[in-house]
């Protein structure tokens, strides 16, 4: 073995030994999550009994602790189940960051008759589900939350019930995750609505006045023409099906509308704006979500956790400081006749999902027009208009994507980049046109990096055996070039680099089916959503009369 070869092995060795102690190093992490603290300063009530300090302006009696005086820059905390806590009337004033109530791990807690305010989350409940912690069974009633970044906030936290809670001017008056069957009636507010909160309810439409909706188990409910805002979720649906959310105003949540383990539902012309998503779905299915207005928000619409076979269309998703639409883990969705434009990151990102269909789309002015990352296989990008974007569309490290008859124009990086470990990627009848020429091609596939110095980009599919691309440089490239017959194909391959060729350049530019126009498309979806209500209307009068 020579000196090359004895160092090449040597720096495989470490490679490989590097990424085993990387390896172990998540593996530990993943397995071994640290404990969530007690916030402090604190007063906590702990497993004896006592109060800790004890100069807390707290009285016992038995299981009953009652404030006899406001505390201010305090969190109260528990260590034992089973106790009511009444603030008497009193305040528990923060210091704009920190937790009011911190109820961790603990059961049978009552917090009751307080006025929490200027905390970054007022009263919070919250299980360590992942070390088997239950959170379960507490009572929250006649406390007022004012001022807190979050008013009340609960994860992964169960079988609770709130009676006459108000929230007023809380960046998020309430907001739950994770663990959805609770008890909350309309005696709870935010903001002066009702909070709406039904569970295995079905045949309903929420009233017109409320402040929060969560569906949870739900069938054939309508939520229609609500304002809604300040929230950690606008309308949120938990296994629920068969639903109408429609012309819905949803600001300055979390998640204007969040769709968990829930399917064929129709979220159809509501304006969502400043919110953290727009749309989020998880392990969600066959929800058809079109002509919604999805702006100014951080993500546009964002599904992950396995949702699959969802249809996103004819939708305004428009200058979110993220993502425009954003599939994660998520394969069998239909992208549709959206217009996609200046979004600060991609306009349409596809991570770790296959088998999505992305067609006659307008898709402007984003960071990157549309990105395949990281094992984003087997979808399908058809008749797009791709303009002005930084990159067209972007393939990382994924294989196998069909992109075909679009129209990649003006972009001022790349019309298309390919990078990574990609390959087999198949390429044809689109026109490139007028992107700006970087190394003298409108397209880069940036070589890999290997040991024995650097391989070209591995080798993708630039035609159908008959025809290829259009590219607006072809006769600069290639000044000699002509017609090979009367075939309008172009008698000298576009070269790309030695692994990439366009065997059958196209002399002249595709045409690229046009889609209905916006009027059109506003008519059609007043019909549907007329059509829809009707026939929602007899269901319900059919299920009515059978009861």
């Amino acid at each position: 073995m020579d000196k090359k070869q004895v160092l090449t092995t040597a720096f495989i060795a470490v490679l490989l030994s590097s990424a085993l102690v990387g390896l172990q190093f998540v593996r530990l992490a993943e397995a071994n999550f640290m404990p969530m603290q007690i916030p402090q300063p604190a007063f906590i009530i702990r497993s004896d009994g006592s109060v800790d300090p004890s100069t807390a302006p707290i009285q016992r009696d038995g299981n009953l602790y009652t404030f006899t005086d406001d505390i201010v820059g305090y969190t109260i905390a528990f260590e034992r189940d089973n106790v009511v806590i009444d603030g008497g009337g009193y305040s528990l004033i923060g210091n704009g960051n920190s937790t009011g109530i911190f109820i961790l791990n603990r059961n049978v807690i009552t917090v009751r008759n307080m006025n929490v305010s200027n905390f970054r989350y007022g009263i919070r409940l919250i299980a360590e589900s992942y070390m088997g912690m239950t959170c379960s069974s507490n009572n929250l009633s006649g406390n007022s939350l004012t001022n807190n970044e979050y008013g009340i906030y609960i994860s992964s936290s169960s079988n609770n019930v709130f009676r006459n809670n108000i929230m007023n001017n809380n960046t998020h008056n309430f907001g739950v995750q994770g663990e959805y069957e609770n008890d909350v009636d309309v005696s709870n507010t935010v903001d002066g609505k009702p909070i709406i909160y039904w569970v295995n309810q079905r045949d309903r439409t929420v009233p017109s006045d409320a402040g929060y909706v969560a569906l949870v188990n739900c069938t054939n409910i309508t939520v229609q023409d609500l304002n809604l805002a300040n929230n950690g979720q606008g309308i949120l649906l938990v296994s629920t099906t068969d639903s109408t959310i429609t012309n819905n105003h949803i600001a300055n949540t979390g998640n204007g509308i969040y769709i968990y383990e829930s399917s064929s539902n129709i979220i159809s012309g509501n304006n969502l704006a400043n919110n953290g998503y727009g749309i989020r779905g998880q392990a969600s299915s066959n929800n058809d979500i079109f002509s919604n207005n999805i702006t100014n928000n951080k993500n546009g619409i964002y599904f992950t956790g396995a949702s699959t076979s969802n249809t996103i269309s004819r939708n305004n998703i428009t200058a979110n400081t993220v993502d425009g639409i954003h599939l994660w883990g998520s394969s069998n969705t239909d992208i549709n006749e959206n217009t996609i434009t200046n979004n600060t990151e991609n306009g349409i990102i596809f991570f770790e999902s296959q088998h999505n269909r992305i067609i006659g789309n307008t898709i402007t002015g984003n960071g990157n027009g549309i990105k395949l990352w990281f094992d984003a296989n087997d979808n399908s990008v058809y008749d797009n208009y791709i303009a002005n974007n930084a990159i067209g569309i972007l393939i990382d490290d994924s294989f196998d994507n069909s992109i075909i008859g679009n129209m990649i124009t003006e972009n001022s990086d790349w019309g298309m980049q390919l990078t990574g470990s990609q390959n087999n990627n198949v390429i044809y009848h689109n026109n490139f046109v007028d992107n700006n020429v970087g190394e003298g091609l409108q397209v880069s596939i940036p070589a890999q990096w290997s040991i024995d110095g650097t391989q070209p980009g591995r080798g993708n599919v630039w035609d159908n055996g008959t025809a290829g691309n259009y590219w607006s440089d072809y006769i600069t490239r290639y000044p000699n070039a002509s017609e090979t017959g009367s075939s309008e194909i172009g008698d000298t391959q576009f070269y790309i680099n030695e692994n990439n060729y366009d065997r059958y350049p196209l002399m002249e530019p595709i045409t690229i089916p046009e889609f209905p126009s916006w009027t059109l498309l506003c008519v059609m979806l007043v019909v549907v959503v007329a059509v829809t209500i009707v026939y929602r209307c007899n269901v319900k009068k059919h299920n009515q009369g059978a009861f």
